[in-house]
């Protein structure tokens, strides 16, 4: 339905095992869950759970926010830090599941 454009989607979940790989500096890995992209502007927008746990960085978290094709727009609107992660940020690559769970507006 998210893919013909329908705009009334009720409660949606995403979830994967998505591999995190913690042994080099790449982009963020995660899910995204209900994209849409704007037919004037063509910026594409949606909400995503992504990882950040690669040694170089000091800080290990995930992120959930609010994306946009706009890199300005993107905002973050809960970062967990590892130690509110359950069992922790990994230390090493390895399959871990995401999810996220969107309500609609109520």
């Amino acid at each position: 339905m998210a893919l013909a454009g329908q705009g009334d989607l009720g409660d949606d979940t995403m979830e994967a095992e998505i591999w995190v790989d913690v042994s080099r500096e790449s982009d963020y890995e995660g899910i995204t869950i209900r994209v849409n992209q704007d037919t004037t502007s063509g910026a594409i927008e949606g909400y995503q759970l992504v990882s950040n746990f690669h040694p170089p960085y000091l800080a290990r978290y995930l992120k959930f926010r609010k994306y946009s094709g706009t890199l300005l727009a993107i905002r973050d609107l809960r970062v967990f830090a590892s130690e509110e992660i359950p069992g922790g940020a990994p230390t090493e690559s390895g399959w871990h599941r995401f999810k996220i769970v969107a309500l609609r507006n109520r």
